[in-house]
């Protein structure tokens, strides 16, 4: 009998401790890591902006939603939790749902700071102005760099400045960064080295037509030197605006617009999202 006993005592121990082990090796699979209220604008639960960097962005997304109906939200966030990055994004994009309803037009700049990790979601809308390459090359071209530097403020602002040149190349306002990126700086060097040499060819071609031998020298000298002067001026020309549009004062945009920085009654409008855009890490 006390055998019995003890053998029943013994299956149900080993029963309760298999069940407590499924239980407890569960639990960090299937947790989630808890969408954040949507507060406004900035939504920086990570801490990671100052004051003066929220409430400068809070003003340009303001005006610029105000300009296109487009919206653009930042969230920050302490920790993922153990869960990708991909698919808290798209949670929180489908909680939010940034953006209008049939338009779809929101995108979520999203960073996790304790992961090291960051994304751009886009919304279906602006796929086609911001496509997975582009917004992977506004984290590593622009956030990324920044945020090795500890600058968050200018990796914040420059990404946003970025992200609305991209969709919107005509939106005006005070203190919009027009941000340099490598990949439009190697494209602008090649269509510029090309129109270059299409140039010094038609003045060449243009000295060749000369009536006389004396002219034709004459003409060809004069025709050459103009080409390199001119060539020279324009690389000159070019360099200066690469260097102004990528240069410092990043810090903060002006105050312009006459919007508040606190956010009060902004939600979203209904905007979908399909996973599209782009993750990194610093």
């Amino acid at each position: 009998m006390n055998a019995l006993y003890n053998s029943r005592f013994k299956v149900a121990a080993f029963v309760l401790l298999f069940a407590g082990l499924l239980l407890f090796g569960a639990a960090p699979a299937g947790a989630e890591t808890p969408i954040p209220a949507l507060t406004g604008r900035i939504v920086d639960n990570g801490g990671m902006l100052s004051y003066g960097a929220k409430e400068s962005l809070t003003n340009l997304l303001e005006a610029y939603e105000q300009a296109t109906t487009n919206q653009i939200v930042v969230a920050t966030i302490p920790s993922l939790e153990n869960e990708e990055i991909e698919q808290f994004s798209i949670r929180l994009a489908d909680a939010w749902q940034i953006g209008q309803a049939g338009k779809d037009n929101g995108a979520i700049l999203l960073i996790a700071r304790d992961d090291r990790r960051m994304r751009i979601e886009i919304g279906y809308g602006l796929e086609g102005v911001i496509n997975d390459a582009r917004a992977g090359d506004i984290l590593r071209d622009v956030l990324i760099p920044a945020f090795q530097r500890g600058d968050y403020d200018t990796g914040v602002t420059e990404s946003v400045s970025a992200m609305i040149r991209h969709i919107s190349p005509d939106f005006e306002y005070e203190g919009l960064a027009d941000v340099n990126m490598d990949g439009d700086n190697e494209v602008g060097s090649v269509f510029g080295g090309l129109f270059s040499l299409f140039a010094v060819i038609m003045i060449v071609l243009g000295a060749l037509g000369g009536r006389s031998k004396r002219h034709y020298k004459r003409g060809l000298t004069s025709s050459i030197g103009q080409a390199i002067l001119w060539s020279l001026l324009s690389s000159s020309s070019s360099s200066n605006r690469n260097r102004h549009r990528g240069g410092g004062g990043f810090g903060g945009f002006g105050g312009g617009g006459g919007f508040g920085g606190g956010g009060g009654g902004f939600s979203g409008g209904g905007g979908g999202f399909g996973g599209g855009g782009a993750s990194g890490r610093w």
